[in-house]
């Protein structure tokens, strides 16, 4: 059963000269690009190749259309003759909207893109898998074809009822929840509620979607929704999503955004794997490692410091939103995982007591993805409920202590994931003689401890430890006291990997010297499997205490330490 197929979208092609309906000038790359990412899809063994659309940049009604639809043809020639086209607003006609910013589909603009595509909508079937593309433009617009197509799609639904269902539509249903309000990148009522009611009843697996030039995921009663991101250009309304300066041409050009992507069909499930373009323009050399191909899976857990399942609204500011606020919430932090094979993050267990996060939990362990959880304090009957209730979530729970020494397992803690305990360790607990202090507060047992943890919590055996790191340890010296200590003791151990210096003012930005140091803890854990290695942090930290890189930068891309585990 195991097979992929290849995804591309919005890859923008323009007629070589003579069009002038961008005026931006990264539009001007959109053709090489293009040209870039499908050669790269093009080296890998997909069986075929779906574009959600917005092949080409001139809408029909431009003179430039033709013109670009064939441009786009001698582009995507590598991948043509197994390729299954999505119609996109560019290609066929926006949705039906007051406020679009450019004229909806109508018949003549249908039957132009028929003449240069093929059906706008249609399905088939590879090896049990079914596959429906659909026309998203045409819903809620009230012409003849919306009826036609309405009744074809909920026939090809119940028809495949029993067979695994993928759905591609250019317009995602929604992108942050399924009761928001429209905006020019969801569909309207009553056509959302129409559509995810039918995928519903008919077990859809998931749907695709592009438009947005970002990436998106969310669930709907067990239906995955994958937002993909573009080729070509970022939508810069989005980049205020990131707490940061925004990318070159106001968040147009963010390169590191780029992508195609394979899905992997296997015997119960499927995978989604990112083949990032960076925006090159440059021909196509056979020489890239991408090495989340193979589903390699790292060992390492980031800890999420940063907003990870929040929602916030965009300003209203046309062309797209003149009239109203979209709410979008930042999803690269779980892209960036799956490009870096992570399947464990460390965040507080307050999340699980807030709802908004609780539900993105659910999402994210739906594609694998486990939760390190921690609390500062002495639990509770609370605590032990809400793990307990949310266990299937949960890959090792943590207690942060002043003095853990002092620990009575007074709840008897029996869990089916392992429970560890740390110390908290402050700048009032260093002894000093001069009048020299820097407010500081880490979590984790140090090297000096190591010989005195061995006699805590002998009437709880199973209890682990948490350790810290910094860059002036020893780590081969580390690693192998950790080793004694656990045939001692036969504890879980944990150490986390500190890329913060000692003193909170003073930034830690040399990426050379991190990745040579984490490189050296990943290939010590290799030596030493048992010890569970923790990276703090996930998100660079730019300002504020303890400045520091981190796997992915403020605009959510992968910094040279992040792709120093993919390479």
């Amino acid at each position: 059963m195991n097979f992929r197929f290849g995804i591309i979208t919005d890859t923008h092609i323009r007629p070589k000269k003579g069009d002038q309906s961008s005026p931006y000038k990264v539009n001007d790359f959109a053709n090489k690009r293009a040209e870039y990412a499908v050669n790269l899809l093009s080296s890998f063994k997909q069986k075929f190749t779906i574009h959600l659309g917005d092949v080409v940049h001139p809408l029909p009604s431009l003179p430039t259309y033709s013109v670009a639809c064939l441009e786009a043809k001698k582009i995507l020639k590598p991948l043509l003759s197994k390729m299954y086209f999505v119609p996109g607003n560019h290609d066929i006609g926006d949705k039906s909207h007051d406020a679009s910013p450019a004229g909806p589909l109508n018949k003549k603009t249908i039957s132009i893109y028929n003449q240069n595509f093929g059906p706008s909508w249609h399905s088939f079937v590879y090896k049990q898998i079914v596959l429906i593309s659909i026309n998203s433009s045409l819903v809620n617009s009230g012409l003849e074809e919306e009826k036609i197509q309405k009744v074809w799609l909920e026939k090809q639904l119940l028809k495949f009822k029993s067979k695994r269902i993928f759905l591609f539509s250019h317009y995602p249903p929604f992108i942050d929840n399924p009761n928001e309000p429209e905006h020019y990148d969801n569909y309207a009522k009553p056509g959302r509620k129409w559509l995810l009611n039918i995928c519903e009843k008919a077990n859809v697996e998931a749907i695709f979607s592009g438009h947005v030039h970002h990436f998106f995921y969310n669930r709907y009663k067990g239906i995955k929704m994958y937002v993909l991101p573009a080729t070509s250009f970022v939508r810069q309304d989005y980049a205020e999503i990131f707490p940061i300066e925004p990318a070159p041409e106001f968040g147009r050009n963010d390169i590191g955004k780029f992508s195609v992507s394979l899905v992997e069909i296997t015997k119960k499930n499927h995978r989604l794997i990112f083949l990032p373009t960076e925006g090159k323009i440059t021909k196509f050399k056979k020489n890239q490692n991408f090495s989340n191909l193979k589903n390699n899976k790292c060992r390492l857990t980031p800890h999420m410091r940063h907003n990870w399942a929040g929602s916030l609204d965009l300003p209203y500011n046309g062309p797209m939103e003149e009239f109203s606020r979209k709410r979008a919430r930042n999803d690269y932090p779980l892209m960036r995982l799956w490009q870096m094979g992570i399947q464990t993050v460390r965040t507080p267990i307050s999340d699980l007591s807030n709802k908004n996060f609780l539900k993105r939990m659910h999402d994210w362990n739906a594609v694998g993805i486990k939760f390190s959880l921690f609390k500062q304090g002495a639990l509770n009957k609370k605590d032990l409920f809400i793990l307990n209730k949310n266990k299937s979530l949960i890959s090792s729970f943590d207690i942060a202590l002043k003095n853990p020494e002092k620990f009575v397992d007074k709840f008897k803690l029996k869990f089916s994931f392992p429970v560890s305990i740390g110390k908290i360790v402050s700048s009032s607990s260093s002894k000093t003689n001069s009048s020299k202090f820097a407010h500081s507060v880490s979590y984790g047992f140090e090297l000096n401890d190591i010989n005195k943890v061995n006699f805590y919590w002998k009437n709880s055996p199973k209890l682990g430890y948490v350790f810290q790191t910094n860059d002036k340890d020893n780590l081969d010296i580390f690693f192998k006291k950790l080793s004694i200590l656990k045939k001692l003791t036969h504890r879980p151990i944990t150490l986390v990997i500190r890329f913060a210096g000692i003193n909170p003012a003073i930034p830690s930005f040399d990426n050379n010297k991190l990745i040579k140091r984490l490189s050296k803890a990943i290939k010590l854990q290799k030596k030493y499997p048992f010890i569970d290695l923790q990276v703090d942090t996930f998100m660079t930290i730019d300002r504020g205490y303890h400045p520091r890189a981190g796997l992915i930068d403020r605009l959510s891309n992968l910094t040279s330490i992040g792709k120093s585990l993919i390479l």
